[in-house]
């Protein structure tokens, strides 16, 4: 257990390559349900309503893995996608895990601490999510973390949809 915290927390300070996640079937489907479970879990702090937080989860991984899969395609790299998107998830879940005591701490009714908050936690997913794109992609990094930010951007805006359904 030791060893993949490792693995995910040097991905996320920039230290190790997504060729290094292993893509066994078994563990990218682990990763992919601890970070669906866990998600959702930390999202329930904020958000009341189970079911949306759910479909807001579950629509948020997979544009995010559509997107990736399309850039790897684009790229002529697919081979790199599942290494790609566990490297991303297990950061997601690194990021989560660090969050969630926090969120515990902040009075929900304070938006300008949870705001802040946010936003360092975004930026830091979006660079991290650059760095792998970056390396999976064989990329110029500022084009990673563009990248990144398109990805965000438009699994944002599948959510804002999708709850507006």
């Amino acid at each position: 257990m030791r060893s993949v915290f490792l693995l995910f927390w040097n991905l996320c300070v920039f230290r190790a390559s997504p060729k290094t996640v292993p893509t066994f079937g078994w563990f990218v489907l682990a990763v992919l349900l601890t970070n669906l479970i866990f998600s959702v879990g930390v999202s329930s702090l904020i958000n009341d309503d189970l079911l949306r937080t759910i479909t807001l989860t579950v629509v948020g991984q997979a544009v995010t893995a559509g997107l990736v899969y399309f850039s790897c395609f684009v790229r002529d790299v697919t081979n790199r996608f599942l290494a790609t998107i566990t490297a991303i998830l297990g950061c997601d879940l690194i990021i989560t895990a660090l969050i969630a005591p926090v969120l515990v701490f902040i009075n929900p009714q304070n938006n300008l601490g949870l705001g802040v908050l946010g936003l360092v936690f975004v930026f830091w997913s979006i660079a991290i999510n650059g760095h792998i794109l970056h390396r999976s992609l064989n990329i110029p990094l500022m084009i990673g973390i563009l990248v990144a930010l398109g990805i965000n951007i438009l699994s944002v805006a599948m959510n804002e949809v999708t709850v507006g359904l």
